[in-house]
């Protein structure tokens, strides 16, 4: 059985567990994308610390309570690192007034994560978004643009669960918000040919 669990700190036990699996996952992305994805142990222990950002977790009981997905939610967006608020509140100038915009800063889920493990937890954060009408800011990098489809799926279903179980529908729309790409220049592969 699958429990999610919503933390606003976490520490002791519970923040090695959580940095373990985290490292374990994102450092795999690190002869995939240019940019890194690991976070300094230092800044993810703030993170983890920092109560204005939920931790999600994914607890597992036929693992014995261990944590098998993680993710972060805030729609404090000056407390994550790596984001731009002004971005969201130019475009969402009400819905950031209203903190009703909320930034997924990452999400790992064990490799041995029972099967519905990423779409329980994706599903709770747009659930608790949703109920504010609001918006949800996620990246993926190139190497996992994989999953921004798989998020739309499981976004679909859960608005259509919602059109079904309760009297005042949720939907969602998405769309690709910005785009970065990295260019490399290989000076030393033309002055080879050159010679």
């Amino acid at each position: 059985m699958l429990k999610t669990d919503i933390a606003l700190q976490l520490n002791g036990d519970a923040l090695a567990e959580a940095w373990r699996l985290y490292a374990l996952r994102m450092g795999v992305m690190a002869d995939q994308a240019v940019q890194t994805h690991l976070l300094p142990y230092a800044v993810f222990a703030d993170i983890c610390m920092n109560s204005s950002i939920e931790k999600w977790r994914i607890l597992d009981a036929a693992d014995g309570g261990r944590c098998v997905a993680l993710a972060t939610f805030t729609n404090d967006l000056v407390a994550w690192p790596a984001v731009s608020p002004d971005y969201f509140r130019t475009r969402w100038p009400h819905a950031y007034a209203e903190r009703c915009v909320w930034y997924c800063g990452f999400v790992v889920v064990a490799d041995h994560a029972p099967q519905g493990t990423f779409v329980q937890l994706i599903t709770g954060m747009y659930h608790q978004a949703a109920e504010h009408g609001g918006i949800i800011g996620l990246d993926f990098a190139d190497a996992n643009a994989r999953l921004a489809r798989v998020v739309d799926v499981v976004l679909a279903r859960a608005a259509r669960a919602r059109d079904i179980d309760d009297t005042s529908p949720f939907g969602y729309r998405g769309q690709r918000s910005d785009g970065q790409h990295y260019w490399t220049y290989e000076t030393a592969a033309l002055t080879a040919e050159a010679a």
